[in-house]
């Protein structure tokens, strides 16, 4: 049923998931699905606990520890990119099923093995956990009701925001004329892994400045 559930989002969104919709994916009345769950909400925090079940968490224990956080969050990413009607869930409040609490767990692991103190693992996880979340909330720039899409066609969406970044006026926002070849959209290229490494190599110079802190006052 779970699976059914998520197969509905992922082709139509999370607003499309109905109870009688899902019971026809099933084949069978739509009161079905209310002798395994209470509600929609329930349904969602099942179907956000199966995706996060892919998260990849294989990487081997004793390498490089910003290495193991940025595949993990890597893959958390990928998951939730090639999920996106559930990223949508972390807007409200979630429940955290066995799948969300290992993946918690890995990450608090990492950390904590590397010396973070207990307040500084929380606060890494946090600042990782909360950037890949925010990045999938972020919606695409799409200025295609601007009359640069032509014949109901959207084209290229980023060949159309280049171009409307293009066409504004380069004595009122220059910078933005000047780099519009790059403004292409939030989640153009490598844009969150670009993210990701800052936030990790933030985290690496925190750290060894607080061991060479610790190291000189003994």
């Amino acid at each position: 049923m779970v699976e059914a559930a998520l197969r509905l989002v992922d082709q139509h969104g999370v607003d499309a998931l109905t109870f009688r919709k899902l019971a026809t994916e099933l084949g069978t009345s739509p009161m079905a699905p209310y002798s395994y769950v209470r509600n929609k909400e329930e349904l969602l925090d099942l179907m956000l606990d199966l995706v996060l079940g892919e998260i990849d968490l294989s990487a081997p224990r004793g390498s490089d520890w910003a290495g193991r956080l940025r595949a993990m969050f890597r893959s958390y990413h990928l998951v939730l990119t090639a999920h996106p009607g559930i990223a949508s869930v972390y807007r409200e409040r979630v429940k955290i099923g066995p799948n969300g609490l290992r993946a918690i767990d890995h990450a608090l692991s990492v950390l904590r093995e590397a010396g973070f103190t207990r307040a500084g693992t929380v606060n890494a996880f946090f600042a990782l956990f909360n950037y890949t979340i925010g990045f999938e909330q972020i919606g695409e720039v799409d200025p295609a009701d601007d009359g640069l899409a032509h014949d109901g066609e959207q084209g290229d969406v980023h060949q159309i925001v280049r171009a409307f970044f293009s066409a504004l006026p380069p004595d009122e926002i220059p910078n933005i004329v000047a780099l519009a070849p790059y403004l292409t959209g939030p989640k153009r290229g490598r844009r969150f892994e670009y993210g990701l490494d800052l936030i990790l190599a933030g985290l690496q110079a925190k750290h060894a400045a607080r061991a060479k802190g610790r190291a000189a006052r003994h």
